[in-house]
């Protein structure tokens, strides 16, 4: 049985290509369809993954995580999805939600605008807000 861990790489793989003189287009009719790249994410498992990231960022208080920590994540992750997210698709997601919950972040700091509409603003400001209101983002108001 081998280690999947977050980091490092099998070296027993070979990462080249075979060699190949001709490969087909099966369809290259792209218009209308979207190329996937990688795990789609529904709203569900965003919000879990919150809450499983939650618990491990406080009880470290709020520092970065180690690679114990994201196996924690994501064991924990797994177990209330019922999937199996890698390592790197949750590292990822969490990595896409703070630049997105910074982008928010800064847009109404500029515009004094209405709050963010974007569904996952709250709970990632109780995490990485410059004042997080509460501990718990399933206790916040």
């Amino acid at each position: 049985m081998m280690n999947e861990g977050c980091i490092g790489e099998n070296p027993s793989i070979d990462t080249q290509p075979p060699h190949v003189d001709h490969i087909p287009i099966v369809n290259d009719d792209r218009r209308g369809s979207k190329r996937s790249r990688g795990v789609l994410w529904d709203d569900s498992h965003t919000f879990t993954l919150i809450k499983c990231f939650e618990d491990v960022y406080v009880h470290i208080k709020r520092g970065n995580l180690r690679l114990q920590d994201w196996e924690q994540v994501v064991n924990s992750l797994n177990k209330e999805c019922g999937l199996s997210f890698s390592c790197d698709q949750v590292r990822n997601r969490i990595d896409t939600l703070k630049k997105k919950h910074k982008k928010e972040s800064t847009k109404q700091n500029s515009t004094g605008s209405t709050p963010s509409t974007w569904k996952f603003y709250d709970a990632c400001e109780s995490l990485w807000g410059s004042s997080p209101k509460c501990i718990g983002i399933f206790w916040c108001i």
